[in-house]
């Protein structure tokens, strides 16, 4: 019983100095980001110089975003943001950059640290302001470097990328200089698809369906076979003429659609064909639903076969990796499926390097060839990754 007394005698101190400010047990949970019911954090990363926030908004229609205010209850932080002014589409997926001179303010590296965050928005069409209120908790870590910039592990004085999980360099990609494109599919088609990376924004005349679920709770595009649906990223230089390449993306098939469903494709004739798809094709892929993939330049052509189908109704991560530079077939091109590598028949002499194709395409080819089911986070790497670089890829976001 004395135990008993002296644990609700603790209990009680714990809450008092918490009701009055001087404990906050929030600080000593894991790192969150959190907004409510009105905006959806997808992911935000904290560092000496400011705070980055990637928000989905759950808000009925578009808004115009009035002021943003961070605060702590602990000390003052002055921070401004650069997207002041600028239009909140709902469901978009916004990034917002908040500069704040954190390191300034002496902050102890290795302890937690809470901010409140206030979005005041108005609607279109009203003169009243509303507001959006949430909160981030993590732990302070060096100047960091945010994943979405792919910058390379190691420079400007960090070992590594901070955010929500911390992201090590020894647990996930180090060489992401690689990154040569990266679209996430949180912004409406219609007014072009941004590249993280900024080399390739996207465009399209038949857009896909706009906003469809993500695999990350965020959203996607929703492609119809029926309406040739197919976003066209133009020339990518990095896909051209090369000897390696990598390409991934997210993939939930609402259904196999009984004929070739692109899911990216550069096409001039079978003589410049660089492919990943979704039988059957005639004659390369002849079993509905399997997942195939074709690379020819002219001089050699070949393609592979999953000898499965493509699941139905569930999120999968594709990984396809080309290394030219290899002798075999089985080693030139392989194929991950949820970070696992997966068993192809390979037929034909896959080329030493890819042709010159006009141009990279998602979702079909344009007219035609369309699958049918939603795509999320495609990236397009520069060179050939290794089996732990695409299951460290699978798995970061995955979680």
């Amino acid at each position: 019983m004395n135990y008993g007394w002296a644990i609700l005698v603790i209990l009680i101190a714990i809450g008092a100095l918490s009701y009055f400010g001087v404990f906050d047990i929030s600080k000593l949970m894991p790192g969150r980001c959190t907004f409510g019911t009105k905006a959806l954090c997808k992911s935000f990363v904290y560092s000496d110089n400011g705070l980055e926030l990637s928000l989905a908004s759950n808000l009925k229609g578009p808004v115009i975003i009035n002021k943003i205010n961070v605060s702590s209850s602990e000390r003052s932080v002055g921070c401004l943001s650069d997207e002041i002014g600028e239009r909140w589409k709902s469901r978009e997926a916004k990034h917002i950059t908040i500069n704040c001179d954190f390191e300034s303010l002496g902050l102890i590296e290795g302890t937690n640290d809470k901010l409140d965050v206030d979005i005041e928005y108005i609607e279109s069409g009203s003169e009243f302001i509303k507001t959006i209120s949430g909160e981030v908790i993590t732990e302070i870590g060096p100047l960091c470097i945010p994943y979405c910039t792919g910058r390379v592990c190691g420079s400007d004085g960090c070992d590594g990328y901070c955010g929500s999980p911390p992201i090590t360099c020894n647990n996930y990609l180090a060489g992401m200089s690689e990154l040569v494109s990266w679209w996430r599919f949180d912004d409406d088609p219609t007014d072009g698809v941004n590249d993280q990376r900024g080399l390739y924004p996207g465009s399209c005349a038949n857009c896909p369906g706009y906003p469809a679920e993500g695999f990350d709770g965020g959203v996607s595009y929703d492609f119809d076979d029926g309406t040739n649906d197919v976003i066209d990223f133009g020339n990518i230089a990095e896909m051209d003429n090369v000897q390696e390449f990598t390409v991934s993306m997210w993939v939930n098939h609402d259904l196999i659609t009984g004929h070739i469903g692109s899911l990216f494709t550069e096409y001039t004739d079978s003589n410049s064909w660089t492919s990943m798809y979704i039988g059957p094709f005639a004659g390369f892929c002849p079993d509905s639903g399997h997942i195939c993939f074709i690379v020819s330049n002219g001089a050699n052509f070949g393609y592979s076969d999953t000898s499965f189908s493509a699941a139905t109704n569930t999120w999968q991560h594709h990984t396809m990796v080309y290394d030219g530079a290899q002798s075999a077939n089985e080693d030139k091109v392989k194929f991950y499926l949820n970070g696992a590598e997966q068993s192809l028949t390979h037929t034909g002499t896959y080329p030493s390097t890819t042709a010159n194709p006009p141009e990279f395409k998602v979702g079909g080819f344009n007219p035609g060839g369309s699958i049918d089911g939603k795509i999320d986070e495609v990236m397009v790497f520069n060179t050939a990754l290794s089996a732990s670089d695409v299951e460290n890829i699978y798995n970061m976001e995955f979680s």
